[in-house]
């Protein structure tokens, strides 16, 4: 399978990059992952990426840094927010997949 067939199925997923990236597995868990498989965070199995994501812009305020800066690495916990909301989407749809083929 190819990443951007796998995107279709979830709704409003973007790739950034190239989605001809092919795989074929799919792990949750980080020990396993291999070459040729692709890495899926599942919260709730261990942590949840979200709470790490809110500590470190709660963080950023903590240390007084430049305002400039505090701004621009928001953006990026953000963006980071969104990715971890899209692997969420995608393992959803890699479970049902299973289910249904199980």
């Amino acid at each position: 399978m190819i990443l951007r067939e796998l995107a279709a199925h979830l709704p409003g997923a973007k790739i950034i990059g190239s989605g001809d990236i092919g795989f074929d597995a799919i792990e949750y868990d980080s020990r396993r992952v291999r070459p040729g498989a692709l890495f899926v965070a599942v919260p709730g199995f261990r942590v949840d990426g979200h709470d790490f994501a809110r500590q470190a812009v709660a963080d950023l305020f903590k240390h007084g840094q430049d305002p400039i800066e505090v701004i621009k690495w928001k953006d990026v916990y953000a963006l980071l927010e969104d990715a971890i909301d899209a692997a969420e989407d995608a393992a959803n749809v890699i479970e049902r997949i299973v289910v249904k083929h199980a």
